[in-house]
């Protein structure tokens, strides 16, 4: 008698275990997520954590394949206008505007950290992403080489040149991205002050938007200005990691 409840006890507590150890899994996944449809067009893709950091092209707007994606300051430039556009069922392309190549894993490799990039659209699976509705306009975006691979901001830091990369799957804040439509995008607004010259408005852009100006504009001796130019920074090429 004793030897069976002894058996008994043990089966349960091994039921016990084994329970919790298959559940661990899923309960790190601390959000319900589901594959949804989004609308076609262009945007800007930012991380969840700074909506001041957009998905950037290394060598700018007329960058060749092969070139790597990274994150950089918003800066309303063509470096970071991506279109996304339903392939089949739920897989989506996302296409570098400026260049027509798409966001691609380097290589096709399936493993962590590997480099995202621009590539032609080769038709393989490392072309091709679905994304996944984590709530408050967020979205994981996996690819279609496994759904145990996304879209992973490395680190989770928001700086200049930081590293786009191929991760496992999970839902913490590097792996969530906001799609901001291009018609949401922060532009200049100017408006012109009749007194002053055309070129100029008062805030001290001119009139393309292009340059903004000291405090101290004018030099009377001297119709030199001193510009800091507005989203015309230098991309240092990404080196591999």
């Amino acid at each position: 008698m004793k030897k069976f409840l002894l058996t008994t006890v043990l089966g349960l507590v091994l039921t016990m275990m084994i329970s919790i150890f298959v559940a661990t899994p899923s309960e790190a996944r601390s959000y319900d997520v589901s594959v949804v449809q989004v609308r076609e067009g262009d945007y800007e893709i930012l991380p969840e954590k700074s909506s001041n950091y957009a998905l950037d092209v290394a060598g700018g707007g007329n960058a060749s394949k092969e070139t790597w994606i990274q994150l950089y300051e918003r800066n309303d430039s063509d470096a970071q206008i991506f279109t996304i556009e339903r392939v089949k069922g739920e897989w989506y392309r996302i296409v570098h505007k400026r260049t027509g190549y798409v966001v691609n894993v380097a290589g096709g490799h399936d493993r962590n950290s590997e480099q995202i990039q621009l590539y032609k659209d080769d038709g393989s699976d490392s072309c091709y992403w679905r994304f996944l509705e984590v709530g408050n306009g967020s979205y994981i975006i996996q690819s279609k080489l496994g759904d145990h691979r996304v879209l992973d901001l490395s680190d989770n830091k928001t700086s200049n040149g930081r590293k786009i990369q191929l991760w496992d799957y999970h839902t913490n804040q590097a792996a969530r991205w906001v799609l901001s439509p291009l018609s949401n995008r922060r532009s200049n607004r100017y408006r012109y002050d009749d007194d002053d010259d055309d070129d100029y408005d008062r805030r001290g852009y001119d009139h393309r938007g292009y340059g903004r100006y000291d405090d101290e504009r004018y030099d009377d001796d001297d119709d030199d200005y001193d510009r800091h130019r507005r989203g015309d920074h230098r991309y240092e090429r990404h080196r591999r990691y």
